[in-house]
């Protein structure tokens, strides 16, 4: 899996760092842009009229070993209504990662964050921690830990956000 990237509007390089103001996302702010390849899914990113969770993980931890299938199965439901996940992987090393991902059944877009360039840019402040970003790009939820249930929380979140018009240009798109 190739390194992923944050970049932000005026950025040349989907590898480069985003500028200071669109780093740190608190709920209410514009999410960073994110861009990564994975695997068969090619490059992603958080690409505006689309619901997105980036969530940050680790191999090691149990949470998202837990989190993986419920997120799946929230992504298979809903992805085709406009719900996308990109899994970011804050290991040291990336060896485990495709391995935890296929074991753990993940089909959604995932990869390791070599240079840890995503990861500085958002800042989590747990692993692991997820950012639910809105249509237009704007954080509407972030999510430390992961608890039994917190699945269901972000799910009704992703549907309420998946549920509202987004206006492109003047004109709304649902």
């Amino acid at each position: 899996m190739a390194a992923p990237g944050c970049a932000g509007p005026q950025a040349s390089s989907p590898v480069a760092a985003a500028p200071a103001d669109r780093c740190h996302p608190k709920v209410g702010s514009r999410a960073p842009d994110v861009s990564f390849v994975a695997g068969e899914h090619g490059r992603v990113t958080v690409e505006r009229g689309m619901v997105t969770l980036v969530w940050f993980w680790a191999t090691w931890e149990h949470p998202s070993k837990m989190a993986f299938p419920r997120f799946e199965e929230a992504w298979r439901r809903l992805g085709p209504r406009g719900f996308r996940i990109l899994a970011v992987s804050v290991d040291e090393q990336g060896d485990g990662v495709a391995t935890a991902g296929r074991e753990w059944g993940a089909t959604f877009p995932y990869a390791w964050d070599e240079g840890r360039r995503i990861t500085t840019c958002f800042a989590p402040e747990s692993e692991p921690q997820g950012y639910v970003i809105d249509k237009a790009g704007v954080v509407r939820g972030i999510f430390p830990g992961y608890h039994d249930g917190d699945d269901r929380e972000i799910e009704v979140l992703v549907e309420r956000l998946l549920a509202e018009p987004w206006h492109d240009q003047g004109r709304a798109v649902r």
